[in-house]
Order: C-alpha cells, then sequence, then structure tokens
C-alpha cells in the first residue's frame, strides 16, 4: 500500500516543470568505497578542465574511515579533539579511496560519427540535412582530486567540497548551476545564498498550488531504502531515492548529537525537517542534497538548501529522554545549511 508520504511526492512531481525532476536526480552522485557509500551533489562543472565541483558531508570522511588499519577504532565515534589532530590524514584517506559514481554521456562516439559523417556528405557534395547522434548515456566513475572542509579544521560544519576531474566520454549529465564563467557563477552562488537567506518568505509562503504549498522541498540520497534493509546492503546509481519534505523550522541551529542523555557532538548552521520512523533519512543518505523550488512555474530556479546530516538532532538541553533508544527519525531529520559553501565559493 502507498504511503502518504509517497502519494504526495508523487503528486508533486507531476507539478514540476520540464526537466526539473530529472535535474535534481541527474546531478545527485554516489560516493562508495569498501563497504561505505554517501551522497552528494554537483554543484557545477568547468568544461575547459574537465572538473566538477562536488558538495557532500564532512561526517561522510568519518565513516569512509571506518576499518582502515589507518586509523584506531571508529573515526564517526572519536572525541572532536582526535578527529582534529588526524583532519588532513582523514581527508587524504577519503580523496584517494572514495570514488565518485554519477550518470554521464559519452560524447567521443557522437563527435567521431558526426565527423565521419559531415565527411562523407562533403565528398558527395552535400551540404544540408545533416542528421548526427545523441551522446550516449552512461555510469561515471571517478576520482577525487581534492577534498576539502568548508573552514580548515573546523568538523562542526558538516560540509565538505570535493573535485573530480572526468574523461572526455564521461561528461557529468547535470549539475546544479551548470559549466559556467567565473563572472555568471558567481551571480548564481548569491541567488542561491538569497534564498537560504529568506528562507523563512518562502518556506511560510500561503500561496497553493493544486492545493499544495507553493514552494516545495525534496530530498534525494543513495540510502537503505528501509530501517529493516541489513548492513551488507550495497548502493548503486540505480537506488537513488527522493521524497517530499517538511520544514519544522527556518532558523538555523546549533544541534547536537545525544548518547545516554549527555552531548557527543555539536554541529553548526543546522535545518531540522519534520520526520517519522517510516520516513525520514538512512545510513548512505548523508550528504545528499535538500533542494527548494516553487511548483509551476514556466521557468522555475532550483535552490540547494543543504545537505543530509542525519535524523535526530537537538537544541542543546532539549534532547528527550529516549533520544538514544528510539528509533530512528522518531524526532527529525536534519540536514546542515549550503549556506557557508556558496559564500566560500562565492569568494
Amino acid at each position: 500500500m502507498i504511503s502518504k508520504q509517497e502519494l504526495l511526492t508523487s503528486n508533486i512531481t507531476k507539478n514540476l516543470a520540464n526537466g526539473m525532476l530529472d535535474k535534481m536526480k541527474l546531478s545527485t552522485v554516489l560516493l562508495k568505497h569498501g563497504g561505505f557509500s554517501g551522497s552528494g551533489i554537483i554543484l557545477y562543472g568547468d568544461v575547459a578542465s574537465r572538473q566538477a565541483m562536488v558538495l557532500t558531508a564532512a561526517h561522510n570522511v568519518l565513516l569512509a574511515a571506518k576499518g582502515s588499519a589507518d586509523f584506531p577504532g571508529y573515526p564517526i565515534n572519536w572525541q572532536n579533539s582526535d578527529i582534529l589532530k588526524h583532519s588532513q590524514t582523514l581527508l587524504n584517506y577519503f580523496k584517494t579511496n572514495v570514488k565518485i559514481h554519477y550518470r554521464a554521456l559519452d560524447d567521443t562516439q557522437a563527435q567521431n560519427e558526426a565527423e565521419k559523417q559531415l565527411q562523407s556528405l562533403k565528398m558527395k557534395g552535400i551540404t544540408k540535412n545533416q542528421t548526427f547522434s545523441e551522446p550516449k548515456a552512461k555510469n561515471g566513475v571517478a576520482n577525487m582530486v581534492a577534498a576539502n572542509l568548508i573552514n580548515t579544521g573546523d568538523w562542526t560544519t558538516d560540509l565538505c567540497l570535493l573535485r573530480f576531474s572526468y574523461a572526455e566520454n564521461e561528461v557529468p549529465r547535470a549539475s546544479l548551476l551548470g559549466p559556467r564563467d567565473r563572472t555568471h557563477l558567481q551571480s548564481l552562488l548569491q541567488n542561491q545564498m538569497n534564498f537560504i537567506s529568506e528562507l523563512k518568505k518562502y518556506a511560510t509562503s500561503t500561496k497553493r498550488v493544486s492545493g499544495l504549498r507553493d514552494y516545495q522541498f525534496f530530498q534525494f540520497g543513495y540510502g537503505k531504502p528501509s530501517t529493516d534493509t541489513g548492513d551488507d546492503y550495497t548502493a548503486t546509481l540505480d537506488n537513488l531515492k527522493y521524497r517530499v519534505i517538511e520544514p519544522e523550522g527556518t532558523d538555523h541551529y546549533r544541534a547536537i548529537v545525544c548518547e545516554d542523555g549527555e552531548m557527543v557532538k555539536e554541529y553548526q548552521d543546522v535545518l531540522l525537517f519534520q520526520s517519522d520512523t517510516q520516513n525520514t533519512s538512512l545510513p548512505g543518505d548523508s550528504g545528499g542534497p535538500v533542494f527548494a523550488f516553487q511548483q509551476a512555474t514556466t521557468a522555475p530556479e532550483i535552490f540547494l538548501l543543504g545537505v543530509n546530516l542525519g535524523s535526530d538532532f537537538f537544541k542543546p538541553h532539549q534532547a528527550p529522554s529516549d533520544s538514544q533508544s528510539a528509533p530512528t527519525g522518531k524526532y527529525n531529520n536534519a540536514i546542515t545549511s549550503a549556506y557557508a559553501a556558496f559564500e566560500r565559493l562565492h569568494g
């Protein structure tokens, strides 16, 4: 039986302008290494250098190091002082070992065929009615060339920028902002920051489209299909999930993870969304994008609100007594605002 959340997601996607859903799906990437999987979002590409910028959650760096002989124990459970001591080593390990999986296009075959066809037509004295084949869709896999925290040495802002090079036959099919020159890119980054700054205005809009909120928020990720999925689950590019989510508020919080009522870790710039045990983020969704957009607009702009942090985060001194034992997603779904990332890239 289809759930209320699945029905709502289906109804909203029907109202999307052409190409919007594909753009959000195709720009969401899968990060993989051994038993680790996480998510991210391609922000933009540079055609000249054939490189692309990805935003993900910084705690993915810690998750990916589990089981490595280079690090004792499980880095995600380390104290902040130990994480800081090993920051650069952890980032280098992530950059060297984790692969970025994405939807790609092979443009070389189409270019070669077009060139052959053009030469053949010229030899026959024909100069019109040429038909060229479309680039071939494929799955791309890339190595990182850089992995950096948004703020050096700051793991409380759960954002990490990755850069990867791609081959001519594995061009990313989509990105949030597209391939842009520096001047145009700065304008687009500013638009993204402006939206986040004015989030309250959009999230509380009383306008309705087909009875639904004017502005909608979608979360994408390569996490486990359900809480019942075993630990041996291996994500692929065919396992992308997406769902509509509702903001619990519009303020940026300082949020904490609790264990036995005590603070374990603290994070900055956190936005909270409504959740329940059947509708929440799961392992593998970390770093996945949360988009915002206006329905039924001819040429709507897609905004990146942030990337997934996890489930059940609380403001300091406000964690419920069962915060550690409650089922995943009972209280909320948390993301880290992307504002700091856009601000850094804007310069």
